[in-house]
């Protein structure tokens, strides 16, 4: 049975998770294995000589800060804004908020490019181009990313996804960083043979 100060401790866990010593204990324990094992990829690539393609990752403080958000932003259903605003792809400062945009349905994504491309036609008065053609022109204007990144990292991103990609985004990395080092020693070796 839950007394009334534990019930208490729960509820402001639930609040703001990102602010509980246990979590931040947690998180903490998590970035420092995800640096470690970065680090490691890192030597192994260097060995190899292949490029390790690590992106850098935010100070330890700020990391734990970023998934304790994350994870508020779980309980309080704000992911996508959280997403976009820690590992979506780097929009201009003072665009349009496009937390709309992610996750987006085929059919609405479509009609949304269809409508951009006729803003575009309506204003240009271009015609004979293609509805991504224009939407692209649009897409690059308004939020100053590639279109094929903006449809990859956001529309077509689903909220399970970006959750993942923003918890084991850097593990992943360093994963595919060793797949390749290995690969490489794997041909030096067999070429020594």
């Amino acid at each position: 049975m839950l007394d009334r100060k534990k019930l208490k401790k729960m509820r402001e866990v639930a609040q703001n998770p990102g602010e509980s010593e246990q979590v931040r204990l947690w998180l903490s324990v998590l970035t420092q294995h995800e640096r470690n094992f970065r680090e490691v990829a890192r030597r192994q690539c260097e060995l190899a000589g292949v490029d390790p393609q690590l992106r850098d990752l935010p100070d330890e403080d700020e990391r734990i800060d970023r998934l304790g958000e994350l994870m508020g932003s779980i309980l309080h259903q704000n992911t996508k804004e959280v997403y976009l605003q820690y590992w979506g792809p780097d929009l201009d400062e003072n665009a349009p908020d496009a937390t709309e945009f992610l996750a987006m349905d085929d059919d609405e994504w479509e009609t949304r490019l269809e409508s951009w491309a006729q803003d575009i036609r309506d204003r240009t008065g271009i015609e004979g181009e293609e509805d991504r053609h224009l939407a692209a022109i649009f897409v690059e204007d308004r939020w100053g990313v590639d279109f094929e990144e903006f449809e990859a990292e956001i529309v077509q991103k689903s909220e399970d996804e970006a959750i993942r990609e923003a918890v084991s985004g850097p593990m992943d990395e360093a994963e595919d960083a060793m797949r390749r080092a290995t690969d490489a020693i794997e041909a030096q070796l067999e070429g020594s043979a």
